[in-house]
């Protein structure tokens, strides 16, 4: 990879969908099965691409959707905080110097 290339985009949003729709699901489902905010993912709309990370979840979700594997499964097997701005920045005691 050229040290120009963006190595943190990894697919279009408009790939993005369609293996979302491979996979049976919606963008909102998307982030519900993550544990995200559905305005998350889909204001990478915008932007016309998506991240690394959701590039490589959504392609192994469509690749199981084919084999007939349920990605679903998998997931709810996972324990997935959410993302919630106190799991974020967690509370820290600057006076007793943790940060």
């Amino acid at each position: 990879m050229c040290s120009n290339e963006k190595a943190s985009v990894a697919m279009t949003y408009k790939e993005f969908r369609r293996l979302l729709g491979k996979a049976g699901l919606t963008a909102k489902e998307f982030a519900h099965l993550l544990s995200l905010n559905p305005n998350s993912i889909t204001n990478y709309s915008s932007l016309g691409e998506v991240p690394l990370h959701f590039a490589i979840i959504v392609s192994l979700m469509g690749e199981m959707a084919d084999q007939r594997l349920d990605f679903r499964e998998v997931i709810a097997g996972i324990t997935i905080p959410s993302k919630s701005a106190e799991n974020i920045y967690p509370k820290t005691s600057i006076s007793s110097g943790q940060m």
